[in-house]
């Protein structure tokens, strides 16, 4: 009976404390790993994520910019020549981040400040399109938009419109920003996509009749009646990489950037 009694109080005895502090350091390393496997996956879809947001503000500041720049020059009546008339010489140079825009010649559509470093800006100028008495009710290329998205048209008189792109710092973001512009007069700002961090601009010169690029200039190289000559704009957009400040869990001096990069034909000088 004693002996029985004996073995059984063994069997009631729990884990020793050596056993209960090895499972404890064992569920210790498990809980790291799956805590470390959940950060993961977290930082690579908020990573995806901010790459996607990156991709979509290329794509959205590119081509307002196309749309906009490739309507240099623009005015509603095909059959009269009348850009010299709605497009006069300015008075006044337009103020900019980057520097000073002049519109020194009349009939001049596209102009530009800066030299590449930090950041460029870009001036174009056209005219809206009108109804024609024949036709009260259609209104002529009433496609042509303005640096804020909205379609500009007008019924009776034509209106001549400035839209200004650089790039802006506002409340510690940069954005791609557009100054509008209605008869020289100041309208408004449109702060558009965020994270451009600077833009560079080149102009193409055509060197003879057929009005094929020759050569690529910046806005500083370029003077008087070789505005004229500009029949296509070479954009370079640079944008803030996600994550930025870190590479391989180092910290670095300044934010790296990517670039997407295209050719825009103004299509009153390429005939596009």
């Amino acid at each position: 009976m004693d002996t029985k009694l004996r073995f059984s109080r063994r069997r009631e005895h729990g884990y020793t404390m050596v056993e209960l502090m090895v499972s404890i350091t064992i569920a210790l390393f498990l809980l790291a790993g799956l805590t470390t496997l959940v950060m993961h996956t977290r930082q690579s879809s908020t990573t995806q994520n901010q790459m996607a947001q990156l991709q979509d503000n290329e794509r959205m500041a590119m081509t307002i910019l196309t749309d906009v720049i490739q309507q240099a020059g623009y005015f509603p009546d095909p059959t009269q020549n009348n850009s010299a008339g709605l497009f006069p010489a300015s008075s006044a140079p337009i103020s900019t981040t980057p520097g000073s825009i002049n519109f020194s010649l009349a009939g001049q559509a596209i102009s530009g400040a800066g030299s590449g470093a930090p950041s460029d800006s870009i001036a174009v100028r056209f005219a809206s399109p009108i109804a024609y008495a024949t036709d009260t009710q259609n209104y002529l290329a009433s496609s042509i938009t303005s640096c804020a998205g909205t379609s500009i048209k007008d019924t009776t008189a034509s209106h001549r419109y400035t839209n200004v792109f650089q790039v802006a710092t506002v409340n510690n973001t940069t954005y791609l920003q557009c100054l509008l512009y209605q008869d020289d007069v100041f309208y408004k700002s449109y702060n558009l996509v965020p994270g451009l961090s600077s833009m560079q601009v080149l102009y193409g010169l055509a060197g003879g009749s057929d009005n094929n690029v020759t050569t690529y200039a910046a806005a500083s190289g370029i003077s008087g009646a070789q505005w004229q000559s500009v029949t296509s704009v070479k954009l370079r957009l640079y944008f803030q990489q996600p994550q930025y400040g870190f590479s391989g869990g180092q910290v670095q001096s300044s934010a790296p950037t990517t670039y997407v990069e295209r050719v825009i034909p103004i299509m009153s000088q390429s005939g596009g």
